[in-house]
């Protein structure tokens, strides 16, 4: 059975966390979270691609840009697949974050 309570704290325990990422309590409860949404929802669920978007945004103020990117992917990848279009809210989101990364890494042409 799935633990909804467990996954809604752990993921208020990761946004509570997300201004001390350098000790890495809010990815790993993004973590917990992620397990226990991949399980009562399947990998394409939007939620699932929400919280690799915040695993990603963790990762990289922690400074593992290519971890990030990898996120940033995974994420855009359900929420096109599970929104069905590229004009939601949340898939702009995703993308304006991997252009924000792609100019950090000094790749211009990505951005």
């Amino acid at each position: 059975m799935v633990d909804y309570g467990q996954a809604l704290e752990d993921y208020e325990k990761s946004d509570t966390f997300g201004g001390t990422v350098g000790n890495g309590q809010a990815l790993e409860h993004y973590r917990k979270a992620l397990a226990i949404r991949l399980k009562a929802h399947g990998p394409e669920h939007p939620s699932v691609g929400n919280t690799y978007n915040n695993m990603a945004n963790v990762l990289e103020t922690q400074g593992k840009l290519p971890e990030a990117m990898e996120m940033y992917e995974k994420a855009l990848r359900i929420e096109v697949k599970a929104l069905g279009t590229e004009e939601h809210a949340s898939v702009g989101d995703t993308k304006y974050n991997m252009a924000l990364l792609s100019e950090e890494q000094g790749d211009r042409e990505r951005a």
